[in-house]
């Protein structure tokens, strides 16, 4: 396996937190055109969503080896598609910069 190929675990947290991201992006647009049952609906689904999200995170926390966040967001932010949360927060061709002790803003809150 490459460096760039993502594994099981990476592709399925992605799409897990994508599709979070669309039922975010669902009840922004219910709550504009005043839509309260499409609301209610979309907030259960974000709900499931989130719990499923909640349960691979909890399953990726014993993985060896541990998923790369840096593919993992490099996968969410190549697959936006219709989410507006997710252009938002992930925007295409964004550069994700790995984490590190000197990047880490709670090590180094002054350093840009």
């Amino acid at each position: 396996m490459t460096a760039a190929t993502p594994t099981p675990d990476e592709l399925r947290i992605a799409e897990r937190y994508l599709s979070v991201l669309d039922d975010v992006s669902r009840c922004v647009q219910a709550l504009r055109d005043g839509d309260w049952k499409d609301l209610s609906g979309t907030a259960d689904d974000l709900c499931r969503r989130a719990a499923l999200l909640a349960e691979a995170a909890k399953k990726l926390a014993q993985a060896e080896p541990q998923p790369r966040a840096d593919v993992v967001m490099n996968l969410i932010a190549s697959r936006t598609g219709d989410s507006q949360a997710a252009r938002l927060l992930h925007p295409v061709g964004s550069t994700v910069i790995p984490k590190t002790t000197m990047t880490d803003p709670f090590t180094h809150p002054n350093a840009r």
